[in-house]
Protein backbone atom coordinates (compact mmCIF):
# COMPACT_ATOMS: atom_id res chain seq x y z
CA UNK A 1 0.00 0.00 0.00
CA UNK A 2 2.79 2.42 0.89
CA UNK A 3 4.56 1.75 -2.41
CA UNK A 4 1.39 2.50 -4.41
CA UNK A 5 0.78 5.74 -2.47
CA UNK A 6 4.37 6.90 -3.03
CA UNK A 7 4.30 6.15 -6.75
CA UNK A 8 0.98 7.98 -7.13
CA UNK A 9 2.43 11.04 -5.37
CA UNK A 10 5.52 10.87 -7.55
CA UNK A 11 3.44 10.71 -10.73
CA UNK A 12 1.45 13.75 -9.60
CA UNK A 13 4.43 15.75 -8.37
CA UNK A 14 6.61 15.53 -11.47
CA UNK A 15 4.00 16.93 -13.94
CA UNK A 16 3.10 19.63 -11.40
CA UNK A 17 6.73 20.67 -11.13
CA UNK A 18 6.95 20.96 -14.90
CA UNK A 19 4.54 23.92 -14.71
CA UNK A 20 7.06 25.96 -12.74
CA UNK A 21 10.05 26.09 -15.03
CA UNK A 22 12.31 24.57 -17.59
CA UNK A 23 15.55 23.21 -16.23
CA UNK A 24 15.29 25.07 -12.93
CA UNK A 25 13.79 22.42 -10.70
CA UNK A 26 15.70 19.23 -10.16
CA UNK A 27 13.64 16.30 -8.94
CA UNK A 28 15.55 13.48 -7.33
CA UNK A 29 14.26 10.29 -5.81
CA UNK A 30 16.66 9.44 -2.99
CA UNK A 31 17.25 5.85 -2.02
CA UNK A 32 19.67 3.05 -2.41
CA UNK A 33 19.27 -0.10 -4.44
CA UNK A 34 18.28 -3.02 -2.23
CA UNK A 35 19.63 -6.53 -2.74
CA UNK A 36 17.04 -7.14 -5.49
CA UNK A 37 18.77 -4.52 -7.66
CA UNK A 38 15.59 -2.46 -8.00
CA UNK A 39 15.77 1.07 -6.60
CA UNK A 40 13.90 1.77 -3.40
CA UNK A 41 10.94 4.13 -3.83
CA UNK A 42 11.05 7.04 -1.41
CA UNK A 43 9.56 10.52 -1.39
CA UNK A 44 10.87 12.76 -4.19
CA UNK A 45 12.83 15.86 -3.28
CA UNK A 46 12.60 19.03 -5.35
CA UNK A 47 15.53 21.42 -5.21
CA UNK A 48 15.44 24.78 -6.95
CA UNK A 49 18.70 26.35 -8.06
CA UNK A 50 19.15 29.76 -6.43
CA UNK A 51 20.42 31.39 -9.62
CA UNK A 52 17.61 30.14 -11.83
CA UNK A 53 14.27 32.01 -11.87
CA UNK A 54 11.06 30.13 -12.48
CA UNK A 55 10.79 30.09 -16.25
CA UNK A 56 7.48 29.97 -18.05
CA UNK A 57 6.47 27.36 -20.59
CA UNK A 58 7.77 28.64 -23.92
CA UNK A 59 6.20 27.84 -27.29
CA UNK A 60 8.13 28.62 -30.46
CA UNK A 61 6.12 28.96 -33.66
CA UNK A 62 8.17 27.41 -36.45
CA UNK A 63 10.81 26.18 -34.01
CA UNK A 64 12.68 24.48 -36.87
CA UNK A 65 13.57 27.97 -38.14
CA UNK A 66 15.39 28.85 -34.90
CA UNK A 67 18.96 27.64 -34.47
CA UNK A 68 20.06 26.21 -31.11
CA UNK A 69 22.26 29.27 -30.68
CA UNK A 70 19.24 31.56 -31.22
CA UNK A 71 17.11 29.60 -28.75
CA UNK A 72 19.87 29.77 -26.10
CA UNK A 73 20.32 33.50 -26.73
CA UNK A 74 16.56 34.15 -26.56
CA UNK A 75 16.34 32.27 -23.25
CA UNK A 76 19.31 34.14 -21.78
CA UNK A 77 18.54 37.63 -23.14
CA UNK A 78 14.74 37.69 -23.39
CA UNK A 79 12.94 34.92 -21.47
CA UNK A 80 14.96 35.19 -18.23
CA UNK A 81 14.85 39.03 -18.01
CA UNK A 82 11.09 39.07 -18.77
CA UNK A 83 10.47 36.36 -16.15
CA UNK A 84 12.51 38.24 -13.54
CA UNK A 85 10.70 41.52 -14.29
CA UNK A 86 7.30 39.89 -13.80
CA UNK A 87 8.36 37.82 -10.77
CA UNK A 88 7.48 40.52 -8.22
CA UNK A 89 3.83 39.41 -8.08
CA UNK A 90 2.45 42.89 -8.68
CA UNK A 91 2.54 42.42 -12.46
CA UNK A 92 1.89 38.67 -12.19
CA UNK A 93 4.21 35.71 -12.74
CA UNK A 94 4.71 34.76 -16.40
CA UNK A 95 3.27 31.28 -16.99
CA UNK A 96 3.65 31.00 -20.76
CA UNK A 97 5.28 32.74 -23.70
CA UNK A 98 4.84 32.34 -27.42
CA UNK A 99 7.70 33.37 -29.67
CA UNK A 100 7.47 33.94 -33.42
CA UNK A 101 10.09 35.16 -35.88
CA UNK A 102 9.36 38.49 -37.57
CA UNK A 103 11.22 40.64 -40.09
CA UNK A 104 12.52 42.77 -37.18
CA UNK A 105 13.41 39.96 -34.73
CA UNK A 106 10.84 38.10 -32.64
CA UNK A 107 7.29 38.74 -31.50
CA UNK A 108 6.79 37.74 -27.86
CA UNK A 109 3.36 37.28 -26.29
CA UNK A 110 2.87 36.25 -22.70
CA UNK A 111 0.27 35.22 -20.16
CA UNK A 112 0.73 36.09 -16.50
CA UNK A 113 -0.85 34.64 -13.38
CA UNK A 114 -2.12 37.59 -11.37
CA UNK A 115 -2.05 36.88 -7.62
CA UNK A 116 -4.65 39.56 -6.96
CA UNK A 117 -7.17 38.52 -9.65
CA UNK A 118 -8.94 35.47 -11.06
CA UNK A 119 -8.16 36.79 -14.56
CA UNK A 120 -4.93 36.25 -16.42
CA UNK A 121 -2.77 39.13 -17.58
CA UNK A 122 -1.60 39.45 -21.18
CA UNK A 123 1.31 41.32 -22.75
CA UNK A 124 3.24 41.37 -25.98
CA UNK A 125 6.12 43.12 -27.68
CA UNK A 126 8.46 42.98 -30.66
CA UNK A 127 12.09 42.34 -29.70
CA UNK A 128 14.30 43.53 -32.55
CA UNK A 129 17.66 42.01 -33.32
CA UNK A 130 20.79 44.15 -33.32
CA UNK A 131 23.53 43.01 -35.65
CA UNK A 132 21.93 39.59 -35.97
CA UNK A 133 21.77 38.93 -32.21
CA UNK A 134 19.06 39.36 -29.59
CA UNK A 135 20.04 42.08 -27.09
CA UNK A 136 19.07 41.86 -23.42
CA UNK A 137 15.40 42.78 -22.98
CA UNK A 138 14.63 45.82 -20.84
CA UNK A 139 11.16 46.95 -19.73
CA UNK A 140 9.56 49.82 -21.62
CA UNK A 141 9.34 52.92 -19.47
CA UNK A 142 6.26 55.07 -20.06
CA UNK A 143 7.39 58.68 -20.53
CA UNK A 144 6.37 61.09 -17.78
CA UNK A 145 3.23 62.99 -18.73
CA UNK A 146 2.11 60.35 -21.26
CA UNK A 147 -1.71 60.25 -21.37
CA UNK A 148 -2.13 57.42 -23.90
Amino acid sequence: MLLRDMSTKLLILIPALALFGQGCINVTVPGSAPASGKPAVTAPVAAEAASCPDLPKVYYFGKAYFSTTEIDEIERNVIRPVSEYYADGERGRVVSLTIKKTAEGIAVEGITDLDWSDDAGYFGFIHATEGGTYPVWEPFEVPEGYEG
